[in-house]
């Protein structure tokens, strides 16, 4: 089932303290899987790669800055698309979607050209200590890139959610993104995986 057939078909349950809640749980999810990421990294492969973890986080986390306000864009539109008759609401509805979509996927690819590029030429763009190879630092830049721009893509659908009332719904599934995220980073490096 389609994001815009969901959000039109459920009942609308969402509170102010719901949504309120879910967010602070969005913003502690992504405090604490920083801090366990982090310290994890710390303790088990060093200082070195701590610095190099946060390296690409800050350069790479630009990437959150090329949606270009699509997601207040959506909003607005989505918004004025529901002040319509049901008919027409619905088109108009799929149509903001739809052109949302398509500019999060152009925006996309630019964004994975670009972490593709960050992650081909990191070795000649940082110092980077000798344990690290270059296979390795292209590796974490494009995916940690990739990350980013999934996040920016996911946005779409999420102010169709946030249009509908279904705002604790979008941060529970962004909480539980970060969660996993955490826990799949985590065991990895446990279990002797490199950066």
């Amino acid at each position: 089932m389609d994001v815009l057939a969901y959000a039109a078909q459920s009942p609308v349950h969402s509170t102010m303290r719901r949504d309120i809640t879910t967010a602070y749980l969005v913003t502690a999810a992504r405090i604490v899987g920083w801090i366990v990421i982090s310290a994890t990294v710390y303790r088990r492969l060093g200082p070195a790669a701590f610095a190099i973890l946060t390296l690409v986080r800050s350069t790479v986390g630009l990437l959150g800055n090329s949606s270009l306000g699509l997601t207040p864009a959506m909003i607005s539109e989505l918004a004025k698309a529901s002040r319509k008759p049901a008919t027409r609401e619905s088109q108009s509805a799929r149509a903001v979607y739809s052109n949302g979509m398509a500019l999060a996927g152009m925006l996309g690819l630019v964004g994975c050209l670009l972490s593709f590029l960050y992650g081909q030429f990191f070795t000649l763009l940082h110092r980077v200590p000798a344990e690290f190879s270059p296979s390795q630092m292209f590796v974490m830049a494009f995916f940690m890139g990739a990350g980013i721009v999934a996040r920016m893509i996911s946005d779409v659908p999420a102010a169709v959610l946030q249009t509908r009332s279904h705002i604790a719904l979008d941060n529970l599934l962004v909480a539980g993104s970060e969660i996993l995220w955490v826990a799949v980073g985590s065991v990895a490096l446990i279990m002797g995986r490199p950066l």
